[in-house]
């Protein structure tokens, strides 16, 4: 896991401008798989690109913002975090105050800026457990807290969402120390009861359906995998050519969200996903290396922390991905830092900022330990 590129990432300022970079990068891409469906639209092609752009200014300022805060800080506000978490979950399921789109109510509108309390909660989800399971590890309390966050997402709904969430507090309770036994129980019933979810609602089912037949209703329900696998199949090795995609010209369904990544891949071929992928991987290496070394530290907060930011990327780019290769049901999961949107992308820029965070204050108590090992060498 340690390796060159991860030691280079380890140092704070190669860590900045490497989100920086993800962060433009995305940006460009979502300019670029954009531009058919907003001319179409809004009569411009900047309609996607500008709004991301001010998401990506206030996403940057909340990520250099937050790595100045003290990790004891967070761990104070962690309580009072998720519980706010948990009202806005509650109040976006309010006539009125939710706003109600395609059947989903998921979102509270104020004035210009949409707000997806679900995505806040990954982040609360993460530092209240961090801040919870540090101190003790009961089933019990644990099942009860994720049941509830559960239920109020599915009630939105949102299985996605609400799956990423109990898949991401199941990894924290089994990284703090929690009981094999209970997480296998609770596994299976969880199992059982996707299933049941997935077949009790229609749309869930034809998703599921489609991805056993993908050739079903190819102008139907399965017109959106099908376009994604020509795009697939149009990128090949080396891909058309940057700007060049046929399906992002409105053949694809949220193609700057959810289906960014079929447009790359059609761009910038096998070569191009691949080395967005690698991308990825680094940072997560890096994310999982730093947790390691607050493990070894015995900062156990922090550990949990890191490792819970790391993972929760991890859920976004693997569903994300093996949708798009049909590897599991389209999800409408969005890729880290490059799909459009606003509260998941300045969520994660927070988390990421608190990780920037973690990393920077450890690499200051490194220098504060051999600082003091340098000054007992000199006093011998």
């Amino acid at each position: 896991m340690n390796t060159a590129w991860t030691r280079w990432l380890l140092t704070p300022k190669n860590f900045f401008f490497f989100i920086v970079g993800f962060c433009i990068f995305g940006l460009v891409l979502i300019y670029d798989a954009s531009v058919a469906e907003s001319l179409s639209t809004f009569g411009h092609p900047w309609h996607y690109a500008q709004y991301q752009a001010i998401w990506f200014v206030i996403g940057l300022v909340a990520f250099i913002a937050t790595s100045f805060i003290p990790l004891d800080i967070w761990k104070a506000l962690a309580p009072l975090i998720f519980i706010g978490a948990i009202g806005l979950l509650i109040l976006v399921l309010i006539p009125g105050i939710g706003t109600e789109t395609l059947g989903a109510q998921r979102r509270i509108v104020l004035g210009p800026v949409n707000i997806q309390p679900a995505e806040i909660t990954k982040l609360a989800l993460i530092l209240f457990y961090a801040h919870w399971l540090e101190k003790h590890q009961r089933f019990a309390p644990f099942l009860l807290l994720t049941g509830v966050v559960f239920l109020l997402i599915m009630l939105q709904p949102n299985l996605s969402t609400a799956f990423i969430t109990v898949a991401l507090a199941t990894v924290m309770y089994f990284l703090a120390g929690g009981k094999i036994q209970p997480l296998v129980i609770f596994g299976g019933v969880g199992a059982l009861l996707l299933a049941i979810l997935i077949l009790s609602a229609p749309y869930r089912r034809e998703r599921l359906l489609t991805f056993l037949n993908p050739a079903s209703d190819p102008l139907g329900r399965s017109y959106h995998i099908r376009q994604i696998t020509l795009a697939l199949g149009r990128g090949g090795l080396f891909g058309q050519g940057i700007g060049l995609s046929k399906q992002k010209q409105q053949y694809i369904p949220e193609v700057s969200t959810d289906s960014i990544f079929a447009i790359l891949a059609e761009e910038a071929g096998f070569i191009g996903a691949v080395l967005l992928l690698g991308a990825y991987g680094l940072l997560l290496s890096t994310g999982y290396t730093i947790s390691l070394e607050e493990l070894k530290a015995k900062d156990h907060f922090r550990f949990l922390v890191a490792a819970g930011i790391t993972t929760w990327l991890a859920l976004h780019i693997v569903l994300n991905v093996a949708a798009m290769v049909a590897l599991v049901p389209l999800t409408g999961i969005p890729l880290p830092l490059v799909s459009y949107g606003g509260s998941s992308f300045v969520s994660i820029m927070i988390g990421l900022g608190i990780l920037w965070g973690v990393l920077k204050q450890s690499g200051n108590r490194s220098g504060q330990t051999r600082n003091r090992v340098a000054f007992r060498s000199r006093k011998r």
